[in-house]
């Protein structure tokens, strides 16, 4: 099956073949699945973000609505996605996704905290990326 653009999944087989026998499994292939960064490592939880300034984001560092922060993840495509970002259940202002410079496999998000986010500890964040959602991951916005 040659590779073209892939509007759809794309499932074909993958044969693994040893000397001593092969296996085969069902691969799916997609333009982009998503992913955020999380301090944890585990998925979950604060995300691995940074503030404009490039500080590290936590509680005691917390966001403000109106400011930019720099989210970090995987999974965005090299194509040049259609990137939807919710903080709370607010769109946030995209101002970049893709690579983060210098850093193969590492997608980097810049966003606007929008002004109609909610405040506390633990907001959750959400990427979509051509209909694939991200896990979600929290920051604080005070």
């Amino acid at each position: 099956m040659p590779y073209s653009r892939i509007n759809a999944p794309l499932f074909g087989p993958l044969v693994l073949r040893r000397g001593t026998g092969s296996h085969s499994l069902n691969l799916l292939l997609e333009d982009a699945v998503p992913s955020l960064f999380t301090g944890n490592g585990r998925g979950t939880g604060i995300l691995a973000a940074q503030k404009a300034d490039y500080s590290a984001h936590s509680i005691a560092n917390a966001a403000r609505r109106g400011e930019v922060i720099i989210l970090y993840g995987t999974g965005l495509g090299n194509k040049r996605p259609d990137v939807r970002i919710t903080v709370g259940n607010a769109a946030a202002n995209v101002l970049y996704a893709g690579p983060a410079p210098g850093f193969q496999g590492l997608d980097q998000m810049n966003i606007t905290i929008p002004e109609a986010a909610p405040l506390g500890d633990a907001i959750g964040i959400q990427v979509v990326v051509n209909g694939r959602s991200s896990n979600i991951g929290t920051i604080a916005i005070r």
